[in-house]
């Protein structure tokens, strides 16, 4: 764990996310969700399970690690948050997505990136090719308001986060009939606009 607080240290949510991807591939897919994961983050199996929940501590890893590539950051106008896009294969060659949440943890060069919600789903087709994964911070300019202070109609679960500055803004919600939905919102300096946008339908049990 000291090993992995260095690396992690004075990095970007970007550089912690290609971090999971080399140790996911190295170490198998749930060691390093595990290794990289905030206290209460929260990833899907489709219901959300807490990472450090027994169930998914003592879960094996599949044969073949799941390959993870970035594709866009968007980040908070402090640094202190970031939601990142990417696109993954399966060991069957199965094609998907991916969202993650990431916050900072602590101040100055000793801070680390740590994840807190894992999201995505497979996709029928490959996602387009990304030759360099973009980043896209918040606008630092105007006054960003609450975008959660209600709960999602309809949702049986849901959980929410928005960074100090209020300048990027996460939710994911469970339907009744287990459908599943990721949005992230960034301030552009007027307003809160849509940056993530994903949707899952409910699979038969």
């Amino acid at each position: 764990m000291i090993l992995l607080s260095l690396l992690l240290a004075g990095q970007t949510a970007l550089d912690s996310e290609r971090a999971l991807a080399r140790t996911m591939a190295r170490d198998g897919q749930w060691t390093a969700l595990r290794a990289f994961a905030a206290p209460d983050a929260v990833v899907f199996t489709p219901d959300p399970v807490r990472a450090s929940d027994a169930a998914l501590r003592d879960r094996k890893n599949p044969p073949v690690p799941l390959r993870r590539r970035p594709t866009a950051s968007y980040v908070a106008c402090d640094g202190t948050m970031a939601v990142n896009t990417g696109s993954s294969v399966g060991a069957k060659g199965g094609h998907g997505y991916t969202t993650t949440v990431w916050t900072r943890q602590g101040v100055g060069r000793g801070a680390t990136w740590r994840w807190v919600v894992d999201h995505g789903d497979a996709l029928p087709t490959p996602a387009a090719p990304v030759a360099r994964p973009t980043t896209e911070r918040a606008s630092c300019k105007g006054k960003p308001y609450s975008l959660y202070d209600t709960p999602e109609p309809g949702a049986v679960k849901e959980g929410h986060g928005q960074s100090p500055d209020g300048t990027l803004a996460w939710r994911w919600t469970i339907g009744e009939g287990g459908d599943r939905a990721f949005d992230a919102f960034l301030w552009n300096g007027e307003d809160m606009v849509q940056v993530v946008e994903d949707r899952v339908e409910a699979r038969a049990r």
